[in-house]
């Protein structure tokens, strides 16, 4: 059986979203790609509130941690980390202060 280049496309695709079950978390869509990672729109069940999700490879566990010790104007605080099913990583982050959530749409409308 012989599969188009579209439905290969599609396939890696959802091959690389967060598997976020048994999270609190529900995927909406993807924000944008950054150096360490990517950065989804989410929905926190548990708060009812929506959040960037930042899913990044096992091996940058750290960077949520450390992160979180920054206090800045123009760092967003990240409130929660993670393992994922797959052996990524994930650190939530309430707000997200850019212009724009990437679907353009902007942040404040979500």
């Amino acid at each position: 059986m012989e599969l188009s280049d579209s439905v290969l496309e599609h396939l890696r695709h959802v091959a690389s979203l967060p598997d976020l079950s048994g999270t609190r978390y529900e995927l909406e869509c993807e924000i944008g790609r950054v150096g360490l990672g990517v950065v989804y729109r989410a929905r926190d069940r548990e708060l009812d509130r929506r959040v960037a999700l930042k899913v990044t490879d096992a091996t940058l566990s750290g960077e949520a941690r450390l992160i979180a010790r920054l206090e800045h104007p123009a760092v967003v605080p990240v409130y929660d980390t993670g393992s994922l099913p797959d052996g990524r990583t994930r650190g939530t982050q309430a707000q997200w202060r850019m212009q724009h959530s990437g679907s353009g749409e902007p942040a404040s409308s979500w």
